[in-house]
C-alpha cells in the first residue's frame, strides 16, 4: 500500500529543536500525571481496611469504583510515553540523517507530517482521558465528605490537577500545530510505516492510528486491552 505525504519545510535543527519541546512537555504532562494519581493511591491503600470494616455494601461498592479510576495512571503514563518514543526516534534519524540514504531515511524522515497528525490526535486523546477521569475521581469523593474528612482536599487536588493537565496539553498542542503548519505541499509515495503500528500497544491508541491512516477497522490478536491493575 502507498500513500503520499508532505516534506516539511524546517531544516533538521529547526525540527529537533521543535521535538526535544515536546518531549519537554510530554515530561511534564506525565510528571503532573503522576503527582495527581500517586498521592491518591496512597491514601486510597492506607483506608482501604478501614471502608471494608466500616461500611455498607454500596459505600464499598463505590470504593471499588475510586480505585478502578486510578488505574488510569498507567494508561496515560504509556500513551505518552508512546508519543515519546515516536519523537524520540525522530530526533534521533534527524541528528543521522547527513549520513542517511534516501531509502533509509524512509522510518520516520519522511512520514514526519502524518506522525504529527497521528501524535496530535494520541495527545488530545489523552488529555481527554485525563479530564474525564479527573472529573469522575472528584464526583466520587465528593459522595464520600460527610464520611471521611480527608476526602474533601482530594477534590481541590483532582480539580487543580485536571487544569495543571490542560494547560500543559495546550502547550503541546500548540507546538504540534507549529509543526504541522510548516510541512509544504510537496507530496512522495511511501509504503505505510507499520512498524509505528507497534509502538502503540493499547487497544484505544491502534483504533486513532487506523483512523488517521485511513486503514478502518482492523483486529489484531497482539493488541492489549486499556485495563491495567494497580492493585
Amino acid at each position: 500500500m502507498s500513500i503520499s505525504y508532505p516534506i516539511s519545510h524546517l531544516n533538521s535543527h529547526d525540527l529537533i529543536g521543535l521535538l526535544e519541546e515536546m518531549n519537554h512537555l510530554i515530561a511534564e504532562l506525565k510528571s503532573i500525571s503522576s503527582q495527581h494519581f500517586l498521592p491518591l493511591s496512597k491514601k486510597i491503600k492506607h483506608y482501604d481496611q478501614w471502608v471494608a470494616s466500616n461500611t455498607d455494601a454500596k459505600r464499598s461498592q463505590e470504593w471499588s469504583r475510586i480505585i478502578t479510576a486510578l488505574q488510569y495512571h498507567d494508561i496515560i503514563r504509556q500513551r505518552l510515553e508512546h508519543i515519546e518514543e515516536i519523537h524520540t526516534s525522530c530526533i534521533h534519524e534527524f541528528r543521522q540523517s547527513s549520513s542517511l540514504s534516501p531509502i533509509e531515511q524512509t522510518a520516520y524522515i519522511r512520514f514526519l507530517p502524518k506522525i504529527v497528525e497521528l501524535n496530535h490526535v494520541q495527545l488530545q486523546a489523552t488529555n481527554e482521558e485525563f479530564q474525564r477521569v479527573a472529573q469522575e475521581l472528584e464526583t466520587l469523593f465528593v459522595e464520600w465528605e460527610q464520611e471521611a474528612d480527608w476526602t474533601h482536599s482530594v477534590t481541590h487536588h483532582c480539580a487543580r490537577s485536571a487544569a495543571d493537565f490542560h494547560a500543559t496539553f495546550t502547550q503541546a498542542s500548540v507546538k504540534l500545530n507549529d509543526l504541522g503548519t510548516n510541512m509544504r505541499v510537496e507530496y512522495i509515495a511511501q509504503e505505510l510505516p507499520l512498524h509505528l503500528e507497534r509502538i502503540y500497544t493499547m487497544e484505544s491508541e491502534r483504533t486513532l492510528f487506523y483512523q488517521v491512516f485511513n486503514l478502518g477497522d482492523r483486529q489484531n490478536s497482539t493488541i492489549d486491552s486499556d485495563n491495567i491493575d494497580l492493585f
